[in-house]
Order: C-alpha cells, then sequence, then structure tokens
C-alpha cells in the first residue's frame, strides 16, 4: 500500500500541464501545484519540520490549501486543520494538545488572537496567492519525506465529550484506502470536475480534494457565500458544470428549494453524494425528480473510519435511505448489549476494516474504550483486529442492509457536525454564574437548560455571547432555558429525562 503522499505526487507528476484546482483567485496546474507544495516543504524543513510533526493549517478552500496539505506530507508531517472561523480560545487548545511544529495561515484570514499566541510557542507562515508562486523548492531534497503507510497523514477534530474536542489521527495508510476506494467506487475521472464545500477539517474534504486529486479531475474550491446561500451555490454549481457533488443532507435538499422554472437544471450534475446525517425522504424524492441523470448516493462513516457503508438510491425514495451494505473490505458488525455479533436484528454498529483511525491524539485511554476487539474473530487478511464503536444503533434486514435508528448516547448532529452535548455544558459552566448545565435538540434547535447561582438580566444573550467565545457557530445554543434547579438523579447527574417535559 503506498502513502497518501505517494498518490498524490504520482498523479500529479502524469499531467503536469493539465488544471487541477481553481478558486476564487485563478487556477492552477498539476506541475505548478506539486512545485508550490515542494516550496511548502523547503519552508518548513528550514524551520526544524520534518518526520512525525504536525503542522497546523489554518487555511480556506483553495490552492494554497492544497499546496499546504502536500508540501506538509512532503516533508513527513501530518497536517492539523483548524477553523478558519472557530474561536480564538479553541484553536488554542488545538494547537496545545497537538503539539503543532508550525502553522500556515492566510494574509486575508485574521491573525490568531491573543489568546492563540500567548499559549503557542511555534513557527507561524503566512501562505496566501501573494506568496504562493514564489515558493520554490530547494535543489536538494526537493522531492521531500515520502511517508510510511503507517505514520499519520493528518489530524481531524471531532467535538468531544469531556468538554474538549479529540483529534482522530488517521494514517497514511488509512487515508489511501478511502481514496483509491472513491475513486473507483464512483468512477471518478479527469473529465470530472468536482465541487470543493467542506472545510479541511471536516473528512468530506479527503474526498473532494485528494480523491479528485488521484483521479485527475478538476477541483473547484466554492466560493464561501456560495457555501451559505443556496442560490450563490446553484449558480457557481452550473456556471462551473460541476459533475461530482458531495455535500450534507442539509445543504443539498436545500438546492431542491431553489430549482425553479421548466427549464433543466445542473445538467451536468452526474453524481450527488450526501453523509453526515438523516435525509428526509420526501424532499430529496423531489430532488431526484428533478435531476433524472444524476446519480444519488448516501454514504455512512463516522471520523474515526470515514465512508464504511453506501447505498446508491434506485429510485426517489418514501422512506429514510438505508446506510447501505459494507463497502470492500469494511469488517462491520451489529453487536447487542452482551457485545454478541446479531446477523439479523438491532445493535450497535461496530466497524473496522482498511480505513480505520490509529486512534485518539494524546489520548490511549479513550482509545482503547472506542476501539475493541471484533467479536466474530479477525478474517483473513484483515489489518487490524479492531473494530471502533460507533455508538449508532442499526437494524440489519435480512438483506445485509443497514438502518439507523438513533444514538446509544447524547451526541448530536448539526449540519453534519459532530456535536457533543458534554462539551456544550462544560463551556456553559465555566460561566462563573452557571451552577448545572444540560443541552439537548429540540424541533431542530440546541437547547441549554441552566441552573443559575444568581439571577442574570438577560440570561439568554449573556451564555449565548459566553458560548460564541469558547465553541463553533454551530454549537451555540439557540434557546437557553432557566431552571430553579435541574432535576437530579440519585447519582447526582441531571435527569435529562425530566427535563424533557421542559423543553
Amino acid at each position: 500500500m503506498r502513502s497518501l503522499t505517494h498518490l498524490l505526487v504520482s498523479a500529479l507528476t502524469k499531467r503536469p500541464g493539465r488544471t487541477v484546482l481553481l478558486d476564487p483567485h485563478g487556477s492552477i496546474t498539476a506541475g505548478d501545484l506539486l512545485s508550490a507544495a515542494r516550496g511548502v516543504t523547503t519552508v518548513l524543513q528550514k524551520n526544524g519540520v520534518g518526520e512525525g510533526h504536525r503542522v497546523g493549517l489554518l487555511l480556506e478552500r483553495g490552492r494554497d490549501a492544497a499546496a499546504a496539505t502536500l508540501g506538509t506530507l512532503l516533508c513527513g508531517a501530518s497536517y492539523l486543520p483548524l477553523d478558519t472561523l472557530g474561536p480564538a480560545e479553541r484553536v488554542a487548545s488545538v494547537l496545545a494538545h497537538a503539539s503543532v511544529r508550525a502553522v500556515l495561515t492566510d494574509r486575508s484570514l485574521p491573525a490568531l488572537a491573543d489568546p492563540v499566541t500567548t499559549t503557542w510557542n511555534g513557527h507561524q507562515f503566512v501562505l496566501d496567492r501573494g506568496n504562493l508562486g514564489t515558493l520554490r523548492p530547494a535543489q536538494h531534497g526537493a522531492e521531500g519525506f515520502l511517508s510510511g503507510t503507517e505514520e499519520d497523514a493528518y489530524v481531524l477534530h471531532t467535538s468531544g465529550s469531556t468538554g474538549l474536542p479529540k483529534g482522530v489521527r488517521v494514517g497514511h495508510s488509512a487515508a489511501t484506502s478511502f481514496v483509491t476506494w472513491a475513486q473507483e467506487a464512483f468512477s471518478l475521472r479527469p473529465s470530472d470536475r468536482v465541487a470543493w464545500l467542506a472545510p479541511l477539517g471536516f473528512d468530506l474534504s479527503v474526498l473532494e480534494l485528494h480523491a479528485a486529486l488521484w483521479a485527475g479531475a478538476t477541483v473547484l474550491a466554492v466560493p464561501r457565500k456560495a457555501t451559505v446561500f443556496p442560490r450563490d451555490l446553484l449558480a457557481f454549481l452550473e456556471r462551473e458544470s460541476v459533475s461530482v457533488l458531495y455535500v450534507v443532507p442539509t445543504r443539498l435538499l436545500r438546492l431542491a428549494e431553489v430549482l425553479e422554472g421548466p427549464a433543466p437544471r445542473l445538467t451536468s450534475l452526474r453524481l450527488a453524494l450526501f453523509a453526515g446525517e438523516v435525509c428526509p425522504p420526501r424532499p430529496l424524492a423531489k430532488l431526484m425528480a428533478a435531476l433524472p441523470w444524476t446519480t444519488f448516493a448516501n454514504l455512512y462513516g463516522p471520523t474515526e473510519t470515514n465512508v464504511c457503508t453506501c447505498h446508491v438510491l434506485s429510485s426517489p425514495p418514501l422512506e429514510v435511505p438505508p446506510l447501505g451494505r459494507p463497502c470492500p473490505g469494511q469488517v462491520v458488525r451489529v453487536v447487542d448489549a452482551h457485545g454478541r455479533n446479531v446477523e439479523h436484528g438491532e445493535g450497535e454498529l461496530w466497524v473496522g476494516g482498511p480505513t480505520l483511525m490509529s486512534g485518539y491524539l494524546g489520548d490511549p485511554e479513550g482509545t482503547e474504550r472506542c476501539l475493541v476487539e471484533d467479536p466474530v474473530g479477525t478474517p483473513p487478511g484483515h489489518p487490524r483486529g479492531r473494530l471502533y464503536r460507533t455508538g449508532d444503533r442499526v437494524r440489519r434486514t435480512e438483506s445485509g442492509a443497514l438502518h439507523f435508528l438513533g444514538r446509544d448516547d447524547c451526541q448530536l448532529k448539526r449540519g453534519g457536525l459532530r456535536c457533543e452535548p458534554g462539551e456544550i455544558e462544560a463551556v456553559l459552566q465555566r460561566h462563573p454564574l452557571v451552577a448545572r448545565a444540560l443541552v439537548e435538540l429540540c424541533a431542530g434547535e440546541l437547547l441549554a437548560h441552566v441552573e443559575l447561582l444568581r439571577p442574570l438580566p438577560d440570561p439568554g444573550r449573556e451564555l449565548r455571547l459566553h458560548a460564541r467565545e469558547h465553541l463553533p457557530a454551530a454549537m451555540v445554543p439557540e434557546r437557553v432555558l432557566v431552571h430553579a434547579a435541574l432535576p437530579l438523579l440519585p447519582n447526582g447527574k441531571v435527569d435529562r429525562l425530566a427535563l424533557r417535559g421542559h423543553s
């Protein structure tokens, strides 16, 4: 198995003159992208970055980010995306926890705020379209370091139940397994034009950027405005003749709302992939009816495994699409409360296979809790005998298809992003006047139940402002409900069931 670095370098070397990426500021050929990446490698190596280190990327989608990811990989380091819209304190905590050696950022983004620079002492380099073309590799060692398959390729952070984001370490072998599978499964090819919507820190970007480059396709970085407003996204997809789209269902179905008029729309779109949350059947059926030439597929997989099941829709659905069947090479078990495999029926979904994460960054105990032995035993040729406990409850039918039933815990999904209530609650409880907090999803909104030490003039506004300083926008509660005292269980924890009547 080749490393992700080998894979990308070989793909870019094959077609050096071909345009492989466009962003709002221009385009770049395969040869120029590889040259810029090697220039990034040279800058990093001159500043002591090498094998086994981690490099933070505070970059928007585009040529700079693509050059930074490959340049980081070429010097043997792993890339760690940082949230360009996230609160400075959260970015600082990620940098400190991950022992990041250097950060590549963009002049157009706000500078790292004081909470970051005062808690992190690494190197910070500005990488933008003003100097991307001037980055040139050193005369010696310009090929960089082609990493081993067991080294980390990247680290993606998800919401953590302990109150801090957790870093998912993905090795080169796992990354390459996913990239090659995606290219083959969806017949990605040089004629494709693939939209890049997801931030680097969202695992959808691995397909949008790396699988597309491996296939020789053209990557189209979507402007920020088009990621917010459905009409702008529709205009972009049509203007750029996008053929492959990979999004969370919320964004996909918003397109259905703006498809107006009798004239055919999105006629170049051959493939629409969606993942990250449950997809309502009615608007999906409407969209499929409007785009009969487009293949639709529901992909499932947490960050810890990337995609592990897939369901290609043969007709507009009448009910929620199933998660589908395991992808080739994936080991999928449905496990009952006693840890026994269930052939047909309900249970928790455990997943293993070639795309499985290496573990959680700096958290061996958390890794051991989530990566468990296969109750059936390790299949012949299986690279690892461990499976990831997803916490998702599923039903496996006699046909082998998996259907999502819900969560075994309190984890939430918003716009495809994982939201651990525990992390939000921990932030709220850091406010000096909050005694206890509990967060739940109610009618599509995050609702925070709080118990105060003393009254606040406007508790909703105060606590939402407090949350915005520490959490991404998707994790800030829309509503705050103040209680004289939160109901408690005998063990001292807040009684979630008792609160549901107040929602």
